[in-house]
């Protein structure tokens, strides 16, 4: 499948995948093809996504992958995702700060007066 006609088959899936119940529908509900040029998209799909073996990838590998997608989104747009989606920087010093006695200096930390 090439130029126009990929387009149309890609805006076409993402259409149904938004019709699907459950996760898979709340995912694709709203999806939209950004991707103007037919040859970017065929290169995205064919020679980046299509090339990688993903069931054999950890759940951590795809887990990263959706990660640094949504924080690019975050930080494409200005509000959207970006008021939603917590950086991993900021989860990590959370749970760094919340194991056991860690967390009664990180508290008084945050709340010593400022001089």
């Amino acid at each position: 499948m090439e130029g126009v006609e990929l387009g149309q088959h890609y805006r076409e899936t993402l259409r149904v995948l938004g019709q699907q119940g459950g996760m898979l529908g709340l995912i694709f509900e709203k999806a939209q093809n950004k991707i103007q040029h037919p040859a970017k998209l065929r290169q995205l799909i064919v020679e980046l996504i299509g090339k990688e073996n993903w069931s054999a990838m950890s759940a951590d590998v795809k887990g990263d992958a959706y990660e640094g997608l949504l924080e690019r989104n975050a930080q494409d747009v200005k509000g959207g995702a970006g008021q939603y989606f917590t950086p991993r920087a900021v989860i990590d010093a959370i749970i760094a700060c919340s194991s056991g006695a860690r967390i009664s200096r990180c508290v008084a930390a945050r709340t010593a007066p400022v001089t």
